[in-house]
């Protein structure tokens, strides 16, 4: 998926220069969303539209036969925070699947998603 950014004139909208900005249109082509309330989210943290955007470029270099990616919340049952979710959509068997999930983790993900808050959680399902 291509990228948008801001360019370097001043912004009318006062968005950052060079932050990446997936619109509402980019994100559902590239996200089943579960859950509305992720467009807040996207534009009150550019650092979470980025990370949308870089999971989107990133899952095929360790998912390549992947079905889709989801976006879902979830209101945790003690303390009722609020969780996101990217699910990576699998079509490999679990094994191959859970060993390509902790690639993804350890090469980029744990790093890249410790910089952004709201906590985003990368996990995967069968297609």
């Amino acid at each position: 998926m291509a990228r948008r950014y801001v360019d370097d004139r001043p912004s009318e909208t006062g968005q950052n220069p060079l932050v990446p900005l997936p619109s509402r249109a980019i994100v559902n082509a590239a996200y089943d969303v579960q859950d509305e309330r992720v467009f807040d989210i996207v534009a009150a943290h550019p650092r979470v539209a980025a990370l949308l955007d870089e999971i989107v470029v990133r899952t095929p270099q360790y998912f390549p036969e992947a079905s889709g990616l989801v976006i879902r919340s979830q209101n945790d049952p003690e303390d009722g925070s609020l969780s996101w979710y990217v699910v990576i959509r699998v079509t490999d068997p679990a094994d191959v699947a859970t060993t390509q999930l902790h690639r993804f983790d350890h090469e980029w993900w744990l790093d890249a998603g410790a910089m952004v808050d709201p906590e985003l959680i990368v996990t995967i399902e069968p297609a």
